[in-house]
């Protein structure tokens, strides 16, 4: 469909993006150390981007992770096979460029990864930020915030989907090589 096209337009500019220094040994490294330590720390860092406190580069770094990029040894960036299997799905990636903004097509193609709007998959993850942005202050900031917060929620939403929550596999370097099913055209 449409958001498979996107992702094909999209998907020549990641290798150059990457290049550009999205992801680099020494900041996967501080984020293994921080905020992607333990369960508490990466709920604790949903919380930080939904409360806009995270940069767009440390948000776009840990996507890529989830996203299955890894920094090699040779210090290039790679596809360490796929990055995530969630309900039997297989991702081919990478689908988009990974320096995310409020206003990047990347954050489209990423919302068009999370389940259909009033699902009770979407909904369990609208519950999420809610627990991890207060439930006042979402639907405040869904009324008021505008594209910048849209795409925050959205980051989070993405980042539960795919097993950042409570799945260290995830983000280890031993991604599991699985054949991909073929993106139809």
């Amino acid at each position: 469909g449409a958001g498979q096209e996107a992702f094909a337009r999209l998907a020549t500019e990641t290798s150059e993006q990457l290049a550009a220094g999205v992801l680099d040994a020494e900041l996967v490294a501080r984020l293994r150390e921080g905020c992607l330590k333990s369960t508490f720390d990466r709920y604790k860092l949903l919380g930080e981007v939904a409360d806009d406190e995270v940069d767009w580069p440390t948000i776009s770094a840990v996507v890529a992770l989830v996203m299955g990029f890894r920094v090699t040894e040779d210090g290039t960036i790679g596809a360490a096979g796929v990055s995530t299997i969630k309900f039997g799905s297989v991702l081919t990636w990478p689908p988009v460029p990974l320096e995310l903004t409020s206003g990047s097509p990347s954050i489209a193609a990423l919302e068009s990864l999370l389940p259909e709007d009033d699902t009770d998959e979407r909904d369990s993850l609208r519950e999420i930020l809610y627990g991890v942005h207060g439930d006042q202050l979402t639907l405040i900031d869904e009324a008021e915030g505008g594209d910048e917060f849209k795409a925050l929620s959205l980051v989070v939403q993405f980042l539960a989907h795919f097993g950042f929550l409570n799945s260290d596999a995830v983000l280890s370097d031993d991604v599991k090589k699985i054949k991909a099913r073929a993106v139809k055209r």
